[in-house]
């Protein structure tokens, strides 16, 4: 297997990317939810009052 410069396997760069793009992912998704949830909050406030 072909060494990078510094010295960690092209696989393992890759996993570690994919892993990253992972935690963006969901962490996009849970701020989508929390955003639809604020906007609820705020129709329903605007309803109520």
């Amino acid at each position: 297997m072909r060494r990078t410069p510094n010295g960690a396997a092209p696989g393992l760069i890759l996993a570690a990317r994919q892993l990253r793009n992972d935690r963006l992912v969901r962490l996009f998704e849970s701020f989508l939810e929390y955003r639809t949830c604020i906007g609820r909050v705020i129709v329903q406030t605007i309803v109520t009052a």
